[in-house]
């Protein structure tokens, strides 16, 4: 059975380029990406569900330092970070 994916846009880093995100959720979904030159990045074609959401860079600290998303059917989710 196909879930319709749902776009998930990270934007907001302060326009940090090159920033790591980390997306987890389920038993054994994992993806990394980076963000581009404008702060943003986006991770796209996700079932609904929870996902657990990290920025990493080194020598830098996010406020949060990490957060659960919850991704809704047809739904795009903004998720801002300073």
């Amino acid at each position: 059975m196909l879930l319709p994916s749902t776009p998930l846009l990270i934007e907001d880093m302060l326009f940090l380029q090159g920033v790591l995100l980390s997306l987890s959720g389920g038993e054994s979904f994992r993806r990394n990406s980076q963000t581009g030159a404008d702060g943003k990045m986006t991770f796209s074609s996700l079932s609904p569900g929870e996902y657990f959401l990290r920025p990493m860079m080194k020598e830098y600290r996010f406020e949060p330092h990490s957060k659960m998303i919850t991704v809704e059917e047809g739904a795009t989710v903004n998720v801002k970070f300073k």
